[in-house]
């Protein structure tokens, strides 16, 4: 309490700290007035809460599903499983992609909910069906959750060995919130576990050769003769037609299969077989260009060699004999 010396007044003054309690309950009783919360809290505008949208943290793994070991030829398969570590949802439409190096070759892709389009060529691969697809999930995928696997499966190619590595990433659809850890697409090759972001998986598939044993044998034939002067004798001029039956006695199909016959070769003949694999256990029948012609030297020495070995001056009869199975063959 004071007193004016000039009025004569008596001015009533509350002491400091009776100040601060009152304007501490008039900003009390205003925000509570106001309906917006409770206690002394200054109030926060309303859908102030909702102005920034939660980002959103995608994650990929990759596990080979295939055991044992893995050869030329053979199919593999891929588990790929995406996760959203939040703290907000991932809104529909976000996607897995998985790339395949060369040597290998995309059949089929799918998990539930998603739709996986067609297959993308690779880039500087053309010999391959397929290098990389892309699944688009069709709901949202809820924060701290897995979202459902896409199982992958890929061929070898048959002339394939040693490592190959498959990539795969996981993206959010396109107009989603920011990600705390932004996709960065992985170049073919990629040790995904250097990179920086955590939306990228590889996987490493050893290819490894099957020891092969190539082997076979073919039998010559006379398939029969032709009289040509009908002198009623083998002789000069006269033909000997041959036919010769390769066997495949390996273990492997055997390409490009030829005949070389040491006395057809010399007289300009080709010998001729099927332009398809012979696979094991299999035999073809392999035809010469044209038939072998009785020379003057096949008469003085009395003998056409080969296999069957063929003699000359006995009365002609038409020769259906095999022998033993000689020669040689090459592949």
């Amino acid at each position: 309490m004071r007193q004016n010396s000039r009025s004569g007044k008596v001015v009533l003054q509350p002491p400091s700290s009776r100040t601060a309690d009152l304007a501490r309950v008039l900003l009390g009783a205003m925000a509570i007035a106001a309906g917006a919360g409770y206690g002394l809290g200054v109030a926060t505008p309303a859908g102030a809460e909702d102005s920034a949208t939660p980002m959103i943290d995608l994650s990929l793994t990759t596990t080979l599903l295939t055991v044992g070991p893995v050869h030329p030829g053979h199919a593999v398969a891929f588990a790929l499983v995406p996760r959203n570590d939040g703290p907000g949802d991932a809104a529909a439409g976000w996607s897995v992609t998985e790339a395949v190096p060369q040597g290998m070759t995309l059949r089929s892709a799918g998990g539930t909910g998603y739709d996986c389009g067609e297959f993308s060529p690779g880039i500087g691969s053309p010999r391959h069906a397929a290098a990389e697809i892309t699944c688009v999930a069709g709901p949202g995928l809820v924060a701290g959750t897995d979202g459902a696997p896409i199982e992958v499966v890929a061929m070898v190619d048959a002339d394939t060995s040693g490592l190959l590595r498959t990539e795969a990433w996981v993206s959010p659809a396109p107009g989603d919130a920011a990600e705390t850890n932004p996709l960065v697409v992985p170049a073919r090759g990629t040790d995904t576990s250097t990179t920086a972001t955590n939306n990228d998986a590889h996987a490493d598939v050893t290819v490894t050769p099957v020891a092969t044993h190539p082997s076979l044998r073919f039998d010559q034939r006379v398939s029969r003769t032709v009289d040509v002067n009908r002198n009623g004798y083998l002789d000069a001029n006269d033909e000997i037609l041959y036919e010769f039956v390769v066997v495949n006695t390996g273990d492997v199909a055997l390409t490009g299969v030829t005949v070389d016959d040491g006395s057809l070769t010399r007289s300009g003949t080709t010998v001729t077989c099927p332009a398809r694999p012979l696979e094991p256990g299999r035999s073809m029948r392999c035809e010469p260009s044209a038939p072998y012609r009785i020379t003057r030297a096949d008469v003085a020495l009395g003998v056409v060699l080969g296999a069957p070995t063929v003699r000359l001056g006995q009365p002609h009869r038409s020769a259906k004999a095999a022998r033993p199975p000689t020669g040689r063959g090459t592949w």
